[in-house]
């Protein structure tokens, strides 16, 4: 009973983490385009 018990737990958890890499790796990706935008414009200020 305890392999029947343990196995529906880890499918939450991995999809959950999915989950939040997807995000973070978005978040990252929309951080690092706006802080190349903003340097991109303190470039043409100066």
């Amino acid at each position: 009973m305890t392999t029947n018990e343990r196995r529906p737990s880890r499918r939450p958890v991995a999809t959950w983490s999915v989950y939040v890499l997807a995000a973070t790796l978005f978040s990252l990706i929309a951080i690092g385009a706006i802080l190349a935008e903003g340097w991109a414009s303190l470039g043409e200020c100066r």
